[in-house]
């Protein structure tokens, strides 16, 4: 576990080190992230939930309540965080051994942008409130061949 967490700041103190475009802006502009959403699927209903810890963090959880029995499985950990003057977003996913760091590459209005050109897939994050009430999240990366690939995901706000 001790080696996991070394790894896991080394990780994220190298992206941050790194040189990259700043951002002349604070976590706080990302607020509208805040809250409980929900979307269905197949599988059931998903849900993604964010809080904020501090001035510098904001933590989400993601699970599925499944259709055919009804129970809560956990999908993925996930963590905004402010550090160096830039931020990330750090989702944890069974998947994968190790959280993988998203570097932010763009806010606008209501959209966000995490990248990580290292990940196999995705290697972009878009988070984009298309009203108060609904979120689209796309993950993009590369696809079979030369074909690149996008999955959307519509949420809707769960208050």
């Amino acid at each position: 576990m001790r080696e996991l967490k070394r790894r896991w700041i080394v990780t994220v103190l190298i992206l941050a080190l790194a040189p990259a475009a700043s951002w002349a802006g604070d976590l706080e502009e990302l607020d509208w992230i805040i809250g409980k959403w929900k979307r269905e699927s197949r599988r059931g209903v998903v849900h993604e939930a964010w809080q904020r810890l501090s001035d510098r963090t904001v933590e989400g959880d993601s699970w599925i309540v499944s259709g055919s029995d009804g129970k809560k499985y956990p999908l993925e950990s996930l963590l905004l965080v402010e550090m160096a003057g830039e931020v990330f977003y750090i989702p944890k996913v069974a998947e994968n051994e190790y959280p993988v760091p998203f570097r932010l590459t763009s806010v606008e209005s209501g959209r966000v942008v995490f990248e990580n050109p290292t990940h196999d897939f995705p290697q972009k994050i878009i988070y984009q409130r298309t009203d108060d009430n609904k979120l689209k999240v796309t993950i993009e990366g590369p696809g079979d061949g030369e074909e690149s690939r996008q999955v959307e995901f519509d949420f809707r706000r769960a208050e």
